[in-house]
């Protein structure tokens, strides 16, 4: 696929494209607002893509730069079917964003609402490094993951360790006992030894005998 010739500065907008690859990011196109995208390369050179209520299709969604800051909807304001990510994510958000936002203003008020649209049906992760990455309202089991050392938490197992008040190394703790606060629509969070070694401080051994007491990770 050739790359696409498209106005830099600009977001791409109401367009049907298909096996095109597309560079978004700085003196590119900022990204994609309400497109459908079939079978494309999507090349995202900066750490926040501007991908908004669009729909890829068997697409492959390369990042060159690691994405970071979570709380920031990068990949939660789009449906992805079937699409591939390469890249290094950490504490980035997937799904469906799940957190209102403000969509009007009235009477001196300001409105807010839910996004209706953001997904993820059986897409490939194996070239990507999750790392602290959460997946609001997504199917887990229709993922493709990347093996060991990588993993996923399902949200129900944290609740779950955060209630039966067990001790947990280094600072561990503080992640497990936040699980019961976070949105209901959290599916799952992502890990790596490495990462989980480095952010929680602990040992290797400790990273895997903490993943069995909290059980059903996904590996």
């Amino acid at each position: 696929m050739a790359p696409s010739a498209f106005p830099p500065d600009e977001m791409i907008c109401e367009q049907h494209l298909a096996e095109q690859t597309i560079e978004v990011g700085p003196d590119k196109p900022l990204g994609f607002l309400r497109c459908t995208l079939e079978r494309c390369h999507v090349v995202v050179r900066d750490t926040y893509p501007a991908i908004r209520h669009s729909r890829l299709i068997d697409c492959t969604i390369e990042c060159t730069r690691k994405m970071t800051e979570r709380g920031l909807p990068k990949f939660t304001t789009s449906e992805y079917v079937r699409c591939k990510f390469i890249g290094r994510f950490q504490g980035v958000d997937f799904g469906r964003w799940p957190y209102p936002f403000v969509i009007g203003h009235e009477n001196g008020r300001y409105i807010e609402g839910l996004d209706e649209i953001g997904g993820l049906i059986d897409c490939d992760f194996t070239e990507s490094t999750l790392d602290l990455c959460r997946f609001f309202s997504v199917d887990i089991s229709q993922q493709r993951l990347a093996p060991w050392p990588q993993f996923a938490i399902p949200h129900e197992r944290e609740v779950a360790a955060a209630a039966a008040g067990l001790s947990w190394p280094g600072k561990l703790g503080v992640h497990i006992q936040l699980a019961p606060r976070q949105n209901s629509s959290l599916v799952a969070t992502t890990g790596t030894v490495a990462g989980f070694m480095k952010h929680y401080k602990l040992t290797a051994e400790e990273v895997e005998q903490a993943l069995e007491a909290i059980g059903g990770v996904l590996r």
